[in-house]
């Protein structure tokens, strides 16, 4: 699962994060492989998606898989 993505996601690794640009949307959801990362850096990503609601996936990609949610490789 290393290398899995939501279908429909945008991609961009933490640490490019800050330098992204977010799409356009009303909500965002963060998330990393098992939720741990995003946690920590909860308040800096909400700082990120500005007056948009912002969301930290519980469990990750890992908890989404797990789930049976459909996952794309590569």
């Amino acid at each position: 699962l290393a290398q899995a993505r939501i279908p429909g996601a945008f991609h961009a690794p933490l640490s490019d994060l800050a330098g992204a640009a977010l799409p356009e949307a009303e909500k965002v959801v963060f998330f990393c492989a098992s939720g741990n990362r995003t946690t920590v850096y909860a308040d800096a990503l909400a700082n990120l998606a500005g007056d948009r609601d912002a969301y930290v996936m519980d469990g990750g990609i890992f908890g989404w898989f797990q789930a049976g949610l459909p996952v794309e490789r590569g």
